[in-house]
């Protein structure tokens, strides 16, 4: 916690410089943060709806939903994973905590993902899917969600520096995850006996709860988010101690 206070304004700056970075390589700047989701959609619906005719009336909403709330933890634990590589000329001249650098590439990844979300609010609200009392549980599926990034984030940042070609293995485990999280069909389809094997993944169960605020406008089971919160922050703790214990190893074997 002191390395945190210390430090505090070190991780809201570089974030902030970062940010002004990335912009200023794309000519359309930071609409590029809106502007992907919205590709990917459109990619999916004109496979699943145009050429498969799958996906009902409000199939548009689902999937935009779904690929915003998939893309948030998907980019960013990617990114964590390069985070400490990645600032080996600094780790190897200033003693900095190393949980710093996913610590930046999250509030980077989170900032970028608000400016998506606000398209999905606006899209739903022009389409007819406006404000309901159930958006009061928002900012718990965001803590919630923002609690499994920095816990898998930072796993993956503490791992990598040791074994450089773990994130290759990664890659691929996260394209199995976003199949098995429900993002272009309805868990509801999968046979009961299945379902809840299916919703033991976090992201399927985000995903869920996410789309089931913002279309239907009811309130997610408030449980399993608590359970989820708990274990990502302990998960966090634990990693944050291993970072703290090989703390002088990193700058060693860096490359």
């Amino acid at each position: 916690m002191r390395a945190f206070h210390t430090y505090w304004d070190l991780l809201f700056y570089k974030a902030l410089a970062d940010l002004r970075s990335e912009a200023r390589r794309y000519y359309i700047a930071y609409l590029w943060w809106v502007i992907e989701p919205v590709l990917e959609m459109l990619v999916f619906y004109l496979v699943f709806a145009g050429l498969l005719k799958r996906g009902g009336p409000n199939f548009v909403q689902f999937l935009l939903v779904g690929l915003v709330v998939w893309k948030w933890f998907e980019i960013t634990v990617k990114h964590c994973g390069f985070a400490i590589i990645n600032s080996s000329g600094l780790i190897r001249q200033v003693a900095i905590p190393k949980i710093l650098f996913p610590l930046v590439v999250i509030l980077t990844d989170t900032f970028k993902a608000m400016f998506a979300f606000g398209v999905v609010f606006l899209f739903l609200l022009v389409s007819g899917f406006g404000p309901s009392k159930a958006y009061a549980a928002l900012p718990l599926l965001f803590v919630v969600q923002s609690l499994i990034i920095a816990a898998v984030g930072c796993l993956f940042a503490a791992i990598t520096p040791f074994f450089p070609d773990f994130m290759l293995i990664v890659s691929h485990i996260l394209r199995l995850i976003f199949y098995l999280s429900g993002i272009f069909y309805d868990p509801i389809k999968i046979p009961e006996p299945h379902r809840s094997l299916f919703f033991l993944n976090p992201l399927a169960r985000l995903v869920s709860d996410y789309r089931r605020v913002l279309i239907e406008g009811l309130w997610p089971d408030p449980l399993p988010l608590i359970i989820l919160g708990l274990l990502s922050l302990l998960v966090f703790l634990l990693v944050f101690r291993f970072m703290g214990r090989y703390e002088t190893i990193y700058p060693r074997i860096v490359r």
